[in-house]
């Protein structure tokens, strides 16, 4: 059985962090607090290294992500813009 080309892959991990290629762009693939997370990210694999490289960091660290979405509510919303 033939060996795969290594330059030619599609997939790849940086750290807890897969970065795929589909359709022309770059996703990256995560779990945060048991959720997955799937997002698309750049054109280009080094800009998509460059960002699984930070969220990989920020999981590492508990922090909240780069890609992450926290949801607030319409009165806490008010709050913040009439600040």
């Amino acid at each position: 059985m033939p060996s795969r080309k290594r330059a030619s892959r599609k997939r790849f991990r940086v750290g807890r962090v897969s970065l795929y290629l589909h359709h022309g762009a770059w996703w990256l693939y995560y779990r945060d607090g048991g959720q997955p997370i799937r997002r698309r990210t750049a054109q280009t694999r080094k800009e998509a290294e460059q960002v699984a490289a930070q969220v990989n960091a920020q999981l590492a660290q508990n922090a909240p992500t780069l890609l992450a979405f926290v949801a607030i509510g319409l009165p806490e919303l008010r709050h913040w813009f009439f600040k």
